[in-house]
């Protein structure tokens, strides 16, 4: 699919969110379900004694690039879900890759089009995205630092250990338009509300974002 099409100009589009390992990170298995996996990192070897059939699974998949963890565990949760409602298998599988938040690539996305991915830099990186309140006071934080590699705007900020990749053509004018009514906002810039939503919501978790009316900020 064509990469710069407008997301209204898609069918059917849906929030999706996805998950991988850092292209430098290497999953080495003995071929055994259930047996130990050692994890090649920038930052040295990450073993894993005992992995459950689910995390073998997906760090199986999340080698190969962004799959959607539904795919393993079904019911899985989106970011907006809350704990409680998790089932078992989802609780088991988020909580195993909790220790590997480090390592792990997350990527918002709409039907084929990609939007952004948070990816970790350093050792103490870790990405938990939360719904935020509705507040017309959200902005790009003014220590973010945008930058242009290649046809993507890349965000930095000195207070976050990730980088946030935002691919989606209409990047720049996104960033623009963070302030004010999520709904009126999504119409201008063609996007679904809940895509807004869950974009403001990545960006914050990545220590983006700022306002002045409720803290958000970042773990990463």
């Amino acid at each position: 699919m064509d990469l710069t099409m407008r997301i209204d100009q898609l069918a059917a589009p849906q929030l999706s969110e996805f998950w991988s390992l850092r292209e430098d990170t290497e999953a080495r298995f003995d071929g055994e379900e259930g047996s130990p996996i050692l994890l090649r990192t920038h930052i040295g070897e990450l073993p894993i004694e005992r992995p459950s059939p689910a995390l073998g699974e997906a760090l199986r998949r999340m080698q190969l690039g962004p799959v959607l963890l539904g795919n393993v565990v079904p019911g899985f949760p989106g970011y907006d879900v809350p704990r409680e409602q998790w089932n078992d298998a989802s609780r088991e599988l988020l909580d195993a890759l909790a220790g590997l938040h480090h390592l792990v690539v997350r990527t918002l996305a709409v039907g084929a089009i990609p939007l952004l991915s948070v990816v970790p830099l350093g050792r103490r990186a870790q990405f938990r995205p939360r719904p935020l309140p509705s507040a017309p006071g959200v902005r790009l934080a003014r220590d973010a630092m945008v930058r242009r590699h290649g046809g993507d705007l890349v965000l930095r900020s000195p207070r976050s250990e990730c980088r946030v990749d935002l691919h989606w053509p209409d990047a720049a004018q996104l960033l623009l338009h963070l302030e004010g009514d999520g709904d009126e906002t999504a119409v201008r810039l063609g996007l679904l509300p809940q895509v807004l939503r869950a974009v403001r919501a990545y960006l914050s978790a990545a220590g983006m974002l700022e306002d002045t009316e409720y803290a958000a900020h970042s773990a990463c």
